[in-house]
């Protein structure tokens, strides 16, 4: 018994000090560890652009959305086929150099009452599938604007944001922004025919 305990712990110590060697050895640790490095880059790497790529059709979506506002609400008086150029010349060019295809925006005259309600005096919409909010609709504006007989231009836009490479962001994503913008030179933004 005492033998075959011997023999194990000799065993055992040779193994350790095998172990003890390998531990010590460096050779090789460069090229484990490059190994393990640039097979973890490349993801990071698409995982980054494609996520920054995202950051910025938001921060374009939120310019367009915020320009389009402010554009129309400098006027006293606009048409249809004034906001349709507005969509299909400044805001193409502000969401340059992504796809506007599927880019759509929808502004909107809203006229609070006395009693603070506010109801749609015109809408428009232009691009994409969504429509324009019904005549005379109600609207809940954010806290602080819907102010007694008062009127605001909101604008409000989407687009799908699919990634250029596909492989973290999985599928396309609808993003959405929302602006609003007091009249400069009057009461109300009138629609003309």
């Amino acid at each position: 018994m005492t033998g075959w305990l011997s023999r194990r712990s000799i065993l055992a110590g040779r193994r350790w000090r095998r172990f003890s060697r390998f531990r010590a050895d460096q050779r090789g640790h460069a090229l484990l560890e490059a190994a393990l490095l640039f097979t973890f880059l490349p993801f990071l790497f698409l995982g980054v652009s494609e996520f920054s790529e995202a950051d910025m059709v938001l921060r374009r979506l939120d310019e367009a959305t915020g320009k389009s506002a402010d554009l129309i609400a400098r006027v006293d008086s606009v048409s249809p086929g004034e906001l349709d150029a507005l969509k299909d010349n400044v805001i193409n060019e502000l969401m340059r150099p992504f796809p506007t295809a599927a880019f759509n925006v929808t502004l909107t005259s809203v006229v609070t009452d006395r009693d603070g309600r506010s109801t749609v005096a015109w809408s428009h919409s232009r691009g994409g599938s969504s429509a324009a909010r019904a005549v005379g609709s109600a609207v809940v504006l954010p806290a602080g604007l819907a102010e007694p007989s008062t009127s605001v231009i909101m604008a409000e836009s989407a687009t799908r944001f699919a990634s250029t490479f596909g492989t973290m962001i999985v599928g396309p994503r609808t993003m959405t922004g929302a602006s609003y913008s007091a009249p400069r030179r009057g009461g109300q933004v009138a629609m003309r025919p």
